[in-house]
C-alpha cells in the first residue's frame, strides 16, 4: 500500500515542483498553467488512495474491479502531470524536441499486441471485455507517462544547469521496464494464466522497482526546485553607490547582496560599475573585477580618469583586476591576475580574489557574462552564476554582474534574474536627436521599487 502511494506521488509531486518553477519565470508570456490541472492531478491521486483503502477495508473485492479503478485514477493523474510538464518543457527548452512521439506508438500498440498474443494461444478472460483492455491500457499509460515525465525532468535538469540529467534518465528507463512487466503480469492474470495470489506476488516484485524509480524522480524534481532558488541574505546595509539615480531612489545599494545590471550595449552598464568601484574604493572597500568584455588596462584607464589612485589600490590588493578578455585576440596578457574564459577557471579566480581582498567590505564585479553565455551555453552559465551567488552570500560579499539581456531569450532572462537579489536595467533611447541613457530599478531587497525609468546624468 505504501509502495503504491509513493509511486503515485512520484507522478504528481514532480509536476508541482515544476509548476513552482513556471510561476517563478511567469514573467514570460503565456507560461501560465491552468489552475484546474492542479485539481485534476490531486483528484486522480486521491482516487487511487481511496481505491487502495477501499480494497483493504473490503468495500471493493480484490481483483479486476479494484485493479480497474486503481489504474484509471493513476492514469488520469499522470496524464494531467505529463500534459502540464510537456507545456512547461516546450517553453523552457524550445530548441529540444519533445519526445512524445517516442512514447505514443508503444502506448497505442503495446497492450493490443499483448492481448492478441493471449488470444492466439486460446487463453480465456476472467471477466468480459472491455474491462481487461481498459485495465491494460490504463496501467501501461501510467507507467509509460511516468517514464516520459522523467525524461522531461532530465531535459529540464540539463537546461537549467542543476545537473547532467543522468538520474531522472535512469528513472525513465526503470519506469519503462516496469511498464513492460505490468503488461506481462496483468495480461496473464486477466487471461486466467496467473491466479490472484500469483498476480499479487508479481506486484510485490514490481513495487520496489517503481518505488526506486519514483523516489529518484522526486529527488530530481526537488533538486531542480532547490537549485533554481538563489541563497538569500537575511540582513542588508544600504551604502552609497556613487550613482545619483540609485542613491536617490534607494538610499544606496544593499550590502551584502547580489545584483544584476542588464542592458544593451552602450546603455551605461560599464559607467555604473566604474563609478561604483571608484566610490566604494574611496570609502575603504575592496573590489575584485573580472574583466571578460573589456580588457583590464582599459578598465584601469577609465577608473583612473574618475580620480582614483589605481596603483596604490592595486598594490594593497584593494583593487584586483582579473584579465579575461585579451585571450580572445590571442594576446598574452601581462596582468598580475589572469583567467581563461573557462567557467571553472573563472570560478577559481573569484575564490582566489576573495581570499586576497583585505577590507571587511568586499565586492566581486563580473563585467560581463554576455559572451560567456554564448561560449559556454546557458545551462553551464546558469550553474556558474548560481555557484557564484552562493559563494558571495556565504562570504558576506557584494556581487555585481553585468549582462546584455537583449541577446537572450525571455526565458533565459527570467531564469538569470531569479538568481539575484536585485535587478537594475539600463537602456539608451533617442530623444530630440540625442541619445539618452536611463535606468530603472526592477527589484531590490529591503525596498519597494517603482520601476520608473530615470535619466542618467552621465
Amino acid at each position: 500500500m505504501l509502495g503504491d502511494i509513493v509511486i503515485s506521488l512520484s507522478g504528481v509531486l514532480p509536476f508541482l515542483v515544476i509548476i513552482r518553477l513556471a510561476w517563478k519565470i511567469g514573467r514570460v508570456e503565456r507560461l501560465i498553467i491552468p489552475w484546474w490541472l492542479f485539481l485534476l492531478g490531486w483528484v486522480g491521486f486521491g482516487g487511487h488512495v481511496a481505491t487502495i483503502v477501499a480494497e483493504r477495508l473490503q468495500y471493493i473485492p480484490p481483483g479486476p474491479v479494484s485493479i480497474y479503478y486503481s489504474t484509471l485514477s493513476r492514469a488520469i493523474m499522470v496524464l494531467i502531470a505529463a500534459v502540464g510538464m510537456t507545456d512547461i518543457c516546450r517553453r523552457i527548452c524550445p530548441q529540444s524536441p519533445i519526445p512524445v512521439y517516442i512514447y505514443l506508438p508503444p502506448i497505442a500498440i503495446g497492450p493490443a499486441i499483448v492481448s492478441a498474443s493471449q488470444r492466439a494461444v486460446n487463453h480465456s478472460l476472467i471477466v468480459q471485455e472491455p474491462l481487461p483492455t481498459q485495465i491494460l491500457y490504463q496501467g501501461f499509460i501510467f507507467w509509460m507517462l511516468l517514464s516520459y515525465s522523467s525524461l522531461l525532468l532530465s531535459r529540464l535538469e540539463r537546461r537549467l544547469g542543476v545537473g547532467r540529467g543522468f538520474i531522472p534518465l535512469s528513472s525513465s528507463l526503470l519506469y519503462g521496464l516496469v511498464g513492460c512487466i505490468f503488461l506481462y503480469v496483468a495480461s496473464n492474470f486477466l487471461y486466467n494464466v496467473f491466479s490472484l495470489a500469483e498476480y499479487n506476488t508479481w506486484r510485490g516484485v514490481v513495487t520496489p522497482m517503481g518505488v526506486i524509480a519514483g523516489a529518484t524522480m522526486m529527488a530530481s524534481a526537488f533538486k531542480i526546485g532547490v537549485g533554481t532558488v538563489s541563497p538569500k541574505t537575511e540582513k542588508y546595509e544600504f551604502i552609497t553607490s556613487g550613482i545619483s539615480e540609485i542613491d536617490r531612489e534607494l538610499g544606496g545599494l544593499p550590502y551584502p547582496a547580489c545584483n544584476l545590471i542588464m542592458g544593451p550595449s552602450g546603455s551605461g552598464k560599464f559607467t555604473i560599475i566604474n563609478k561604483l568601484s571608484v566610490h566604494r574604493l574611496k570609502q575603504g572597500d575592496s573590489i575584485a573585477m573580472i574583466c571578460l568584455d573589456v580588457s583590464a588596462p582599459s578598465v584601469r584607464a577609465d577608473i583612473r580618469k574618475l580620480g582614483l589612485n589605481v596603483e596604490e589600490c592595486e598594490e594593497n590588493n584593494r583593487l584586483i583586476l582579473v584579465e579575461g578578455y585579451l585571450q580572445l585576440s590571442g594576446i598574452t596578457p601581462k596582468e598580475k591576475f589572469t583567467t581563461s574564459r573557462d567557467l571553472t577557471d573563472i570560478s577559481i579566480n573569484i575564490s582566489k580574489a576573495l581570499s586576497l581582498l583585505p577590507s571587511p567590505r568586499k565586492w566581486i564585479i563580473i563585467n560581463s557574462v554576455t559572451h560567456i553565455l554564448h561560449e559556454s551555453g546557458t545551462p553551464r552559465t546558469l550553474n556558474f552564476l548560481r555557484t557564484t551567488v552562493a559563494k558571495a552570500v556565504s562570504t558576506d560579499t557584494g556581487l555585481v554582474v553585468t549582462l546584455n539581456h537583449k541577446a537572450l531569450t525571455e526565458v533565459d532572462i527570467a531564469l538569470i534574474q531569479d538568481l539575484f537579489h536585485g535587478v537594475i536595467e539600463t537602456d539608451v533611447i533617442e530623444e530630440r536627436g540625442q541619445l539618452i541613457r536611463r535606468l530603472r530599478i526592477i527589484s531590490m531587497p529591503g525596498v519597494v521599487s517603482r520601476g520608473v525609468w530615470r535619466r542618467m546624468q552621465s
